[in-house]
């Protein structure tokens, strides 16, 4: 046990980052918002969601999330179906939000798992659902964030 922290190292091996994928969240109003991670972390990304019926339900926030390169980012132009990585599609579910969930890992036992690697950055945008422009118009329409997978400190 580290005894100056106060923790045993164990827990110290990962974060959890939460983010609120909706037009709500300030750090969105701008073009873009980073986090920073470490293998093993984790990313949270909580959905849009509405728990009663002031809001009429053609309007409510549902996105498609992409991971993509950063040429992609920057256009905010995902190339194909296959960079989809969730789906924000159930705004006014019954259980509360949707919630997914990214390790950041070197290997994944899953077949759709993605690798991540250190020292790389991770590009995530993502597109309202039915919405067909080509234009990367913010903050309505695309919602971006770049991750950035640090460098471990070795013990």
């Amino acid at each position: 046990m580290d005894e100056s922290a106060g923790r045993h190292p164990a827990f110290d091996c990962c974060k959890r980052h939460t983010v609120f994928w909706n037009s709500t969240n300030p750090k969105f109003q701008w073009d873009s918002y980073a986090v920073k991670v470490r293998l093993n972390d984790y990313l949270d990304i909580i959905c849009p969601h509405y728990e009663d019926s002031s809001v009429a339900p053609q309007s409510m926030e549902r996105y498609t999330l992409y991971l993509v390169e950063q040429e992609e980012y920057e256009t905010c132009k995902p190339r194909s179906k296959e960079q989809i990585r969730w789906e924000c599609n159930k705004p006014d579910a019954l259980h509360g939000p949707e919630r997914f969930l990214e390790k950041f890992q070197r290997y994944t036992p899953f077949t759709l798992g993605k690798e991540f690697r250190e020292g790389h950055e991770y590009y995530y945008i993502s597109k309202p659902i039915h919405h067909h422009g080509e234009s990367c118009t913010f903050p309505l329409l695309f919602r971006r964030e770049k991750v950035s997978l640090i460098e471990q400190k070795r013990r």
